[in-house]
């Protein structure tokens, strides 16, 4: 089982680029591109994604994320109802207006964030 599930990925207004949400499980410990300490735990992340037929590029720190649930070990059960919530936290909002103010894009269909409802399955 794969430790990430990509929740959401919203079209933007920009030709092959999206905004994908998932939610995965870190094992903690120091980060070695940021320095800083991840706490072992259930992560909800926003990144802009760009797509080009079989490759997928992102720009390294574009996105962001936050610890939704600290855990001692990885459960895969877990891991599936934090992906089944993840839309439904506060913080989804806050995540997902940074992300697209801070590389200036716009969702395609003009939806806030919350509202959005195009699935990575489809």
């Amino acid at each position: 089982m794969s430790r990430r599930i990509i929740i959401r990925s919203l079209p933007t207004t920009e030709l092959n680029r999206f905004v994908e949400v998932e939610v995965y499980y870190d094992a903690g410990g120091r980060s070695f591109l940021s320095g800083e300490f991840n706490k072992r735990g259930y992560y909800l992340a926003v990144q802009p994604v760009k797509r080009e037929g079989n490759c997928k590029s992102m720009v390294a720190f574009s996105g962001t994320k936050t610890l939704i649930e600290e855990v001692t070990r990885f459960s895969a059960r877990k891991l599936q109802e934090a992906a089944l919530q993840a839309t439904q936290l506060p913080v989804y909002q806050n995540l997902l207006n940074h992300v697209l103010a801070k590389n200036t894009l716009k969702l395609a269909d003009g939806t806030l964030g919350a509202m959005a409802t195009t699935d990575a399955a489809e």
